[in-house]
């Protein structure tokens, strides 16, 4: 099997990729979206189980003694991913944005979307744990299935081992300009950029079109901005949908900048992980909460195809 090719790390391996592709035209619009990013890569599923403190997806927990299990409306949640800030890339991430210390564990409500609660973003369906003291394996607790007639067992999902790698990602913002230029060029000029793009994305992220698990930066293609306006009503107590006073619509503008992506997880054939259709299962947090580690604020969202 051919070795992965290597992806750009620096403005400079970027600007080479440009390039190369033939988008020297929109290098100042891609250079300055660029956001630091920490890539997941998760190895094979494990036939014995990963030592406490481990980086990884699915399998039990580790969990202080004197912490409860999470639950939503008296329905334990699923373990899902745990990552040791200790494994970040170092010299990498600001510390001011996350320190290499402790363990983060996310969680969602599988068994919500059993009882078809799959859209229903309801504060609590998703959380966030840290520690930073010492930890210890949990099994899960008892949960009746009964009622339940499809959708994630309750059983961990598959345990595999987590790599932290650094990586890039392109801001919301340049890649919604990208994507206008694309349809509103004239042709030929406009299915051009759509082929260097593709051409483009291809080296910057490795694949095709974006399939990855990633903490941080932001992901090329997603529903980003209806994340962050969806996280930004909630702070607001404002509906999920529909049209918004023009007073209430800029106070959404303004405040759904304070929110950013904290993790992103793929529907992942080997994880068992299917998130409603093919989705994304997403964490977000604001700026503020990020620097004091207030993880018991976030937002989740489920993006479906």
């Amino acid at each position: 099997m051919p070795a992965a090719p290597k992806l750009p790390l620096t403005k400079d391996d970027v600007r080479k990729l440009i390039t190369k592709h033939g988008l020297d035209d929109h290098a100042d619009l891609i250079i300055d979206g660029l956001r630091k990013s920490v890539r997941l890569k998760p190895g094979k599923v494990v036939k014995r189980r990963l030592p406490a403190g481990t980086s990884k997806f699915g399998g039990e927990p580790d969990l202080p003694k004197n912490q409860e299990w999470p639950t939503f409306e008296d329905r334990p949640l699923h373990f899902v991913a745990q990552l040791n800030l200790a494994d970040l890339p170092p010299r990498y991430i600001p510390s001011a944005d996350l320190q290499r210390k402790g363990l983060l564990s996310f969680w969602y409500d599988t068994q919500g979307d059993r009882m078809d609660c799959g859209l229903d973003r309801a504060h609590g369906r998703w959380q966030v744990l840290y520690h930073t003291s010492s930890t210890a394996r949990q099994s899960f607790p008892e949960h009746d299935e009964s009622d339940y007639d499809y959708g994630d067992p309750w059983k961990p999902f598959p345990e595999r081992r987590v790599e932290m790698l650094p990586s890039l990602s392109l801001s919301e913002d340049a890649a919604g300009t990208l994507s206008r230029m694309m349809f509103d060029l004239p042709s030929p000029k406009g299915e051009e950029l759509i082929d260097a793009m593709d051409e483009f994305l291809v080296g910057f992220l490795g694949v095709p079109r974006i399939r990855q698990h990633a903490l941080l930066g932001a992901r090329y293609g997603s529903d980003d901005s209806d994340a962050r306006e969806l996280a930004a009503r909630r702070e607001l107590k404002l509906a999920d949908y529909g049209r918004l006073k023009k007073a209430d619509e800029a106070k959404v503008d303004k405040r759904k900048q304070g929110w950013r992506l904290l993790l992103a997880l793929d529907s992942d054939q080997e994880s068992d992980w299917l998130w409603s259709d093919e989705g994304v299962l997403s964490f977000w947090i604001r700026d503020k909460d990020l620097k004091d580690r207030r993880f018991d604020r976030i937002f989740g969202n489920l993006e479906s195809c």
